[in-house]
């Protein structure tokens, strides 16, 4: 009894550069060598082919209908794919496709294609998977939206995405990806701000908040069980917040003691870097929670 032999990937190797280019209707009219090597095809095979000749199973159509949208608008772009070879095994690979026009009129498609970290394909193969299976009952452009959404709840555009991958930071915690740093931080500055107001306005014996009675700080005990707190760098920024309003005490001590300018400047700049410091951790706990 025959068995299907399961297909294996295909490695793309740093130094590989791929390179196809295509008519505007997606029919293949250059491929370099390493193209040819890679896919299994023959040169005479693949010219004259649409490039679809490469599609793998498990790539969702959603992804294909956002590439020709943004090509056929003139537009360039990364996209993440997973190919099949002729002898049906898969690669992985990062596209950058680039409209080529002339006289203001798109003459060609011209596709650079390098590998692939294991991070992005592990993140992809679940991604994809969903996606595919999601098609089975509905369209090309519910699909899409499904996944315009997947991006949407992570606050992320599409070019936030591939960076993301690319950079292999992270994506499948939902919790993390929701943090709203961006909040936080301007809170921090703005109650710097708010503290200095006070002290140019001649105003004394006000209290300044704790690092756990600020917002952050309540913020922080709120989510002390999920699971991207338990990255070095949350340490670490638990710390720096600390010191942050360690900081502002100290800021305000000088003054009412009539601390000389210069020494209060100091504070300010610690204040400033330290601030800077609290959420570089925080964004690096959300960017490689484990």
């Amino acid at each position: 009894m025959n068995q299907r032999i399961a297909s294996k990937e295909i490695e793309v190797k740093p130094t590989d550069v791929i390179v196809s280019a295509t008519d505007p209707r997606g029919m293949l009219t250059y491929a370099n060598d390493c193209f040819v090597a890679i896919s299994g095809y023959t040169r005479k095979e693949l010219i004259g082919q649409p490039h679809n000749i490469l599609r793998n199973p498990e790539m969702p159509k959603a992804i294909f209908k956002y590439l020709w949208s943004q090509i056929l608008d003139g537009k360039s772009l990364y996209a993440f794919v997973k190919n099949k070879t002729k002898q049906g095994d898969y690669y992985w690979v990062k596209a950058y496709v680039v409209p080529v026009k002339k006289n203001g009129i798109i003459e060609k498609f011209v596709s650079y294609r390098q590998p692939l970290n294991n991070y992005a394909k592990a993140v992809l193969t679940e991604l994809y998977a969903s996606l595919v299976e999601y098609e089975k009952t509905h369209s090309p452009e519910a699909s899409l939206e499904y996944f315009v959404n997947y991006l949407a709840e992570r606050n992320l555009t599409y070019n936030d995405f591939i960076d993301r991958l690319t950079e292999q930071k992270e994506l499948t915690n939902l919790e993390a990806m929701q943090v709203d740093y961006n909040k936080f931080y301007n809170e921090h500055i703005i109650y710097k701000s708010h503290i200095e107001h006070k002290i140019a306005l001649g105003e004394q014996n006000f209290e300044v908040e704790d690092s756990c009675s600020c917002n952050f700080g309540k913020w922080i005990d709120s989510v002390k069980h999920e699971s991207y707190t338990k990255h070095a760098s949350w340490t670490k920024m638990l710390k720096t917040h600390n010191r942050y309003h360690d900081l502002l005490n100290e800021y305000v001590s000088k003054n009412e003691q009539g601390a000389k300018d210069s020494e209060v400047e100091v504070v300010l700049q610690e204040l400033d870097e330290n601030t800077k410091q609290i959420f570089a951790s925080l964004q690096d706990t959300i960017d490689h929670c484990d």
